[in-house]
């Protein structure tokens, strides 16, 4: 043989050791299905938890805010009723007014809006 054969083999045989070892990294140590879902459904559940948390103070601070607001204006009521319309303190805005929610009567059963 000569020695361009020689070389020519020896190249063939580095490709083929590098395809080898670069499929034996991608695909040894990849997730199975069922790890990628199981990562997959605790991320999901720790996402879920911080909402739940966040939302959780977030109501609490509104809540004392209410509660403080209603206490400054003793005139004032937590629900009032006008026009057939029930209106509700949901919470007091940044510049310390109430925001309401609305809830309208119908045949015997409450309908938010």
């Amino acid at each position: 043989m000569t020695n361009e054969k020689i070389d020519a083999q020896k190249m063939k045989i580095k490709k083929i050791l590098y395809l080898a070892f670069f499929s034996i990294s991608i695909f040894g140590y990849s997730q199975s299905k069922e790890q990628r879902e199981e990562i997959k459904k605790n991320n999901n559940q720790n996402e879920l938890q911080k909402i739940r948390i966040t939302q959780q103070s977030e109501f609490e601070i509104d809540e004392k805010r209410v509660k403080t607001y209603l206490i400054q204006n003793p005139n004032l009521k937590r629900t009032q009723t006008k026009n057939g319309k029930i209106y509700y303190i949901k919470k007091i805005d940044q510049k310390g007014n109430p925001v309401y929610i609305t809830i309208k009567k119908r045949a015997g059963r409450r309908k938010c809006l």
